[in-house]
């Protein structure tokens, strides 16, 4: 799988990561409407954080999470409501900080960015 992102939904921007370093960012997965699990930290190029362990990770076989790939795989292209109601909500950090609460809990799904967060320059200071 090679490198993708999303665009903010506060700003409409791309989330960026260079492959050493990304923007800050508050990554939320949706199904169905509803909150599965957030992250927050510095994205890293393929759909999760620098650090975390489970969020949009292959976990060993026999192993399933809420929040693994195969399950946040099947919120974004495998059911029904895929792209409307389930998938990713991407957020700058920054962005999603300056938005009231209710806002940040619509959950809408974010759109990918069509520069894929790494073509077209690197992460910006702002969103350091």
């Amino acid at each position: 799988m090679g490198v993708f992102s999303y665009l903010c939904n506060g700003c409409g921007s791309n989330i960026r990561s260079n492959g050493f370093e990304g923007e800050q960012c508050v990554l939320q997965h949706i199904r169905h409407g509803e909150l599965i699990g957030q992250v927050e930290g510095a994205y890293d190029g393929w759909g999760s954080v620098v650090g975390d362990k489970v969020f949009r990770r292959y976990l060993p076989a026999g192993e399933d999470h809420p929040n693994g790939q195969r399950q946040i795989g099947l919120s974004e292209l495998g059911l029904p409501d895929s792209g409307k109601r389930s998938g990713i909500a991407a957020w700058h950090k920054v962005c999603f900080a300056k938005v009231p609460a209710a806002q940040q809990s619509e959950y809408r799904i974010s759109r990918m960015d069509p520069k894929q967060g790494y073509f077209g320059g690197g992460p910006r200071p702002e969103f350091m």
